[in-house]
């Protein structure tokens, strides 16, 4: 019998066992999630502003952020770039060695780059 005398022994051990294993379960699927990054400026986005013959309005037809760089696709051009961010409420800078750029959230799936006139982006 179990100490306190009203449960058996063996059914304290199957207890165990049984909250042992849904623990070791959840631990696994867990363990598999993909955590989501505290920068949420990370991803893909395609530009909404009308085109020109240089991109739209001169802005970056396409960006691609990941945890350490930035790829923009300008005149069907790619440039890659090392940065660091700096994640504010609704905004996000994009830090570079000589220079940054900042993308304000209009909302979760649309952002407008601050820097470069009117140029707005949408989440792909």
């Amino acid at each position: 019998m179990h100490p306190d005398r009203s449960i058996p022994c063996s059914l304290h051990r199957k207890t165990k066992r049984r909250v042992l294993a849904a623990s070791l379960a959840l631990l696994t699927i867990l363990a598999g999630c993909k955590s989501k990054s505290a920068n949420p400026l990370i991803g893909d986005w395609t530009s909404t502003t009308p085109s020109s013959a240089y991109g739209a309005a001169g802005c970056p037809s396409h960006y691609r952020f990941t945890e350490t760089a930035q790829t923009l696709t300008m005149g069907g051009r790619e440039i890659t770039l090392p940065v660091t961010y700096k994640v504010q409420p609704n905004l996000v800078a994009v830090v570079m060695q000589v220079r940054s750029n900042s993308f304000k959230f209009l909302t979760d799936d649309t952002v407008a780059w601050t820097q470069g006139g009117p140029c707005t982006y949408k989440r792909d």
